[in-house]
C-alpha cells in the first residue's frame, strides 16, 4: 500500500505542476497580446481612408480585435462585400509574409476586425486565423 500512496503523491505532484504551467504561459500569452494591442491602438482613433476610421484595438483572448467606423450610413455599405474583401486582403498580407500579421497569426493568436457605421450599427466582422492561410475560404 505505501507504494501505491506515493505513486499517488507523485502523480498529483506531477498534474499539478502541469496545471501550474500551462497556467502561467496563458498568462503569458495574454500579456503578450495586450502588449500587441496598446501598441497598435496607438494614435487611435485615426483615419485610414476617405471613410473609414480605425477607432481602437484591443485584447480579447486569443484574439486581437480591430474596430473601425465607416463613414457612411449601414445601407450604404454591403456587409458580406467588406467581409469577402477583407479576408482576402488579410490572406494575401498575412500568409507567409513577415509582417506584424503573420507575427500575430504564428503565435496562435487570431485577428478579428468589426465594422459599424456612423450610428453605431454593425456592418461587418471578419475573423481571420492561421487555419484560413491554407483554406482559402
Amino acid at each position: 500500500m505505501p507504494r501505491i500512496n506515493s505513486l499517488f503523491v507523485i502523480l498529483l505532484t506531477a498534474t499539478a505542476l502541469a496545471i501550474a504551467f500551462l497556467a502561467h504561459n496563458r498568462w503569458s500569452a495574454e500579456n503578450e497580446l495586450n502588449d500587441l494591442a496598446n501598441v497598435a491602438s496607438q494614435n487611435t482613433p485615426r483615419m485610414i481612408a476617405d471613410n473609414l476610421q480605425l477607432d481602437s484595438v484591443k485584447a480579447d483572448f486569443p484574439s486581437l480585435v480591430f474596430y473601425y467606423t465607416y463613414f457612411v450610413g449601414s445601407d450604404e455599405v454591403d456587409g458580406e462585400s467588406i467581409r469577402m474583401q477583407e479576408m482576402q486582403w488579410l490572406r494575401d498580407n498575412s500568409c507567409g509574409h513577415t509582417n506584424g500579421y503573420q507575427s500575430v497569426l504564428a503565435k496562435g493568436f487570431n485577428i478579428k476586425r468589426h465594422y459599424q457605421d456612423l450610428n453605431g450599427q454593425h456592418i461587418a466582422l471578419v475573423q481571420f486565423s492561421a487555419s484560413d492561410c491554407t483554406s482559402g475560404k
